[in-house]
């Protein structure tokens, strides 16, 4: 969406530069989505020193990273660092399925897929409409296409989640 936002609002202009840094961070979030509540999950289960080697790893990966890519690529290396950083993400999987029985990629794939199956659609559109047409159009029928995908891929057990999100909720 932000290609297009920045064509159609001209006071956006501004913004084109920072398209690549943009994707760089939706990186990192993809990445401590999961990091986040596998940390969670160590510290839950009374694992703390684990949480703490590694925030020790992730600092001192953004120590090294950072001002190196920073002198090669300017304010782009931020977000490659921290793109870099969260990817190390996969330290933290290793590790909770060395403790416990964790279905990882049974939980991480529907939304992946559905997540990667709703961007190459959206960005086949992008091709197809104008760039006011596709901002317009292409919120609708991703948040449709994602949740029709979820569901065919774990129905059931999206249903499960929902009523137990409710009756927290009550």
């Amino acid at each position: 969406l932000a290609p297009a936002l920045i064509q159609i609002i001209p006071k956006y202009q501004k913004w084109q530069p920072a398209l690549m840094a943009l994707m760089f961070f939706s990186i990192n979030g993809m990445w401590s989505s999961i990091s986040t509540t596998l940390t969670n999950s160590f510290a839950a289960v009374g694992k703390i020193k684990i949480n703490l080697k590694l925030m020790a790893m992730w600092t001192t990966l953004t120590w090294v990273l950072t001002p190196l890519l920073i002198w090669k690529y300017g304010y782009n290396g931020v977000a490659i660092a921290s793109a870099l950083v969260a990817t190390s993400s996969i330290v933290p999987m290793i590790i909770i399925k060395r403790l416990m029985p964790v279905k990882l990629l049974e939980n991480i794939l529907p939304a992946l897929f559905s997540s990667a199956l709703m961007g190459f659609c959206l960005y086949g559109l992008s091709f197809i409409l104008r760039p006011s047409s596709f901002v317009l159009i292409s919120i609708p029928v991703g948040v449709i296409l994602y949740f029709i995908l979820i569901f065919a891929l774990t129905g059931k057990k999206l249903i499960n989640e929902f009523h137990s999100i409710k009756q927290l909720t009550i």
